[in-house]
């Protein structure tokens, strides 16, 4: 605000004032994707809005229940898709009395927010690809399930599922049972571990 004040009145290129709330947005949008660039430490093409939410809502609250407005203010800078459907559609959270709360993958797999058939599963989220492995796995444990379904989807051959699932394991807090079962699938499956580099995070703002 005191930058904004002091630089008033911005102009855009086409010589008209801008707006606060449209700088305010934009502001918030550089810092969102600048966080994420951080967090990817490589090139983010392929990362769909969703995932991109899912991993930087870790990140930035690092808790699995935090305020809606701040899961809401985060979907609008990082675009893309409508704060209300992270709950009807996604099924990633749930929502109530102004709180929210970050769903696991057994949960959303309970939603239906993914399917486990080989045939039927899609890819489209990177998210659903992150977490329909996990759930797999906590059913029965069994990394041999896990490695048949990975194979089968093809999602044992996705550069970005592995970027992702080194993502998840930075910002995932310890006390998670996604960060456990990432571990163990990753100590469990030479397939994963060969390819999931473990690095502590470390951000500058």
């Amino acid at each position: 605000m005191n930058v904004f004040s002091s630089a008033y009145p911005i102009l855009d290129s086409s010589g008209q004032e801008v707006r606060p709330e449209v700088a305010f947005a934009e502001a918030r949008r550089a810092i969102a994707n600048y966080r994420f660039r951080k967090l990817v430490q490589t090139d983010t093409a392929g990362f769909d809005p969703l995932t991109q939410w899912y991993l930087l809502a870790w990140d930035a609250f690092k808790a699995r229940e935090f305020v809606f407005d701040e899961a809401r203010q985060l979907a609008l800078e990082i675009g893309g898709f409508n704060v209300d459907d992270l709950g009807k559609v996604y099924k990633l959270i749930t929502s109530t009395g102004g709180n929210c709360k970050l769903l696991t993958p057994k949960e959303r797999l309970k939603k239906r927010a993914f399917s486990l058939d080989e045939g039927g599963f899609s890819s489209l989220y990177l998210v659903d690809s992150l977490h329909a492995p996990i759930a797999i796995y906590e059913e029965e444990y069994n990394p041999q399930l896990v490695r048949r379904f990975m194979q089968n989807t093809g999602l044992m051959d996705s550069d970005a599922l592995i970027k992702t699932m080194e993502i998840a394991l930075k910002v995932l807090p310890q006390s998670t049972s996604e960060y456990d079962s990432l571990v163990s699938l990753r100590l469990a499956m030479d397939e994963i571990k060969a390819k999931v580099v473990v690095e502590q995070l470390v951000l500058s703002v």
